[in-house]
């Protein structure tokens, strides 16, 4: 299927074999010892050597890799990428990722046939816990933070705590401030959704530099996933809504941040439940970036449809991957019948309810403060037809402000359509398009002191 794979689940899935038995004759392979960043960088030197024996023998794995290690297609999988790549021309230092509670030290490579990350994944015991092989990234920042940024945790209503970061311009004073609120999935602070691309670290660098503070947190599925794995009882309410809510009455507290000033500013999921946000809590302004309309079960069954029909041809592994989808999310249809205690893509019973049961349009009829709609024309995760319901609701509202950008994705960065996730493997940033509209809706909302 034509879909894009994080890096960590492509590391988690992506290479698995055993390796050919060991000659008696042969030395024996010392095990690679040192620092994550040493242990990557000799690991992408026996890749690009095309030595094999000694990456499966000279490092230490999880279980999960030594059981991919044995079944046979480890060491096909690594040949096959090797022989394609051709010679190793420049190898570079390898740089740090974290992503779901995971380190990926990713090390830029350039071959003679293409330009590659060999990203080693490791476990919190330092175990090699997966290996992958991505888009090439220098690691280098495309933009630069002029500002300050403090490392910053507050405690949700029922105790939990999530860590964040308050990013504030390098000037002397106090300033508006925008809270971020994530899309689905379990999302760190930055929304990185590759080791490219940190929608949420892009917003709050190109606001400080125009003089706007910004909060943004970890997500609560991010920091306790497997603790929510036995919460039944979870809702959207819980995931997304309620520690918006507790994250701007902090903030609206710290030292610099102006508390007239409190905007809230919600991606995809995070915008779509921003009128529940806004029953909650009385910003100065609301901003909703590629907001669906739509409700989630059938944006991801669209999805899945659109990816698979790309390239203007679908085999019968996609067809049979989507209609099984399809008919998979039909259970929704009926979710009386559906046990609490069923994990259906991510969510239980009562998470359904709540994304189901809820209409954004309806709730958002109760805003009084200003909103701001923003989306990418591009956006195939959440297509302009969901701008335009909005649009079509509110749009005669003098409190609601529109901005569709050309060219820009559901990441509100450069990408097109016809490319699909494969835009999310360019390095990108936010375009400024965005921030400067976001800045004037700020601009425009000041209350005078």
């Amino acid at each position: 299927m034509k879909r894009m794979i994080s890096i960590l689940t492509a590391a988690l899935l992506v290479i698995s074999g055993c390796s050919a038995p060991q000659q008696e004759s042969e030395p024996e392979i010392e095990t690679v010892t040192g620092t994550q960043s040493e242990i990557a960088q000799a690991y992408a030197q026996y890749f690009a050597e095309g030595n094999f024996d000694a990456l499966e023998t000279a490092f230490t794995y999880d279980e999960a890799m030594i059981s991919a290690i044995e079944n046979g297609q480890f060491r096909a999988s690594l040949e096959m990428s090797q022989k394609l790549l051709g010679e190793l021309q420049e190898i570079s230092e390898p740089f740090l990722v974290e992503q779901q509670g995971y380190e990926i030290q990713s090390v830029p490579m350039i071959f003679e046939n293409d330009q590659i990350n060999l990203n080693v994944v490791f476990d919190d015991a330092d175990q090699i816990a997966g290996v992958s092989l991505g888009a090439y990234d220098t690691g280098e920042a495309l933009i630069e933070l002029h500002g300050i940024e403090k490392e910053l945790s507050f405690t949700a209503r029922d105790g939990k705590e999530l860590s964040g970061t308050l990013t504030l311009p390098d000037t002397e004073g106090t300033y508006p401030v925008v809270v971020l609120v994530h899309g689905s999935g379990a999302l760190d602070r930055d929304e990185q959704i590759t080791p490219q691309n940190k929608v949420f670290r892009d917003i709050a660098w190109l606001l400080a530099e125009q003089g706007v503070a910004t909060y943004r947190y970890d997500k609560r599925t991010y920091l306790y996933g497997e603790e929510l794995l036995n919460d039944y009882d979870f809702t959207v309410y819980d995931e997304t809504v309620n520690d918006a809510i507790d994250a701007v009455n902090w903030v609206k507290e710290q030292e610099n941040v102006d508390p007239t000033q409190v905007y809230v500013l919600g991606h995809s999921l995070g915008g779509m439940m921003i009128p529940a946000i806004a029953q909650a809590y009385n910003a100065r302004g609301y901003i909703m970036m590629a907001a669906p309309v739509t409700n989630m079960a059938d944006l991801i069954i669209e999805q899945v449809n659109y990816l698979a029909n790309l390239d203007g041809t679908v085999t019968e592994e996609e067809k049979t991957q989507v209609e099984g989808m399809t008919n998979e999310f039909k259970m929704l249809d009926d979710l009386d019948s559906m046990p609490e205690d069923q994990l259906f893509y991510g969510g239980y019973k009562a998470y359904w309810e709540s994304i189901l049961n809820y209409d954004p349009i309806a709730t958002a009829e109760s805003i009084s403060a200003p909103v701001l709609v923003l989306q990418g024309e591009e956006d195939y995760q959440v297509p302009l037809r969901e701008f335009e319901m909005w649009q079509e609701a509110f749009g005669d509202a003098i409190n609601w402000e529109f901005h569709s950008y050309s060219g820009l994705t559901h990441l509100m960065q450069a990408g097109s359509l016809e490319e699909g996730s494969a835009s999310y493997s360019v390095p990108s940033v936010v375009d400024n398009r965005v921030i400067d509209d976001i800045v004037k809706f700020i601009d425009s909302n000041r209350i005078s002191h």
